[in-house]
């Protein structure tokens, strides 16, 4: 998530605005999980897979970041994984 940008056209803004719902957690799943905050960090006792189904533009927003951090050599290992999604053309 913090990949994304914080600020765009409206259109970008509503786009992030809905990525960032479906990829949150609603009070059942908080629940469900066995979720717990402490030291600003949340914690989960349980987890499973979830399928999460992106629109043509908001995969491209998704794309232009990690292309960005591509660029900027700033591809970490918890973007790695991401990158290897969204970025069909790998560079090896």
């Amino acid at each position: 998530m913090q990949i994304l940008p914080s600020e765009g056209s409206y259109a970008t803004y509503k786009i992030l605005t809905d990525l960032r719902v479906q990829l949150s957690f609603n009070e059942e799943e908080y629940k469900r999980f066995g979720m717990k905050e402490a030291n600003a960090q949340i914690t989960w006792q349980k987890s499973e897979d979830r399928d999460f189904i992106f629109g043509e533009k908001a995969t491209s927003i998704v794309q232009d970041a990690l292309k960005k951090l591509d660029e900027q050599g700033k591809i970490t290992m918890q973007t790695s994984s991401l990158f290897e999604k969204f970025i069909e053309e790998l560079k090896v």
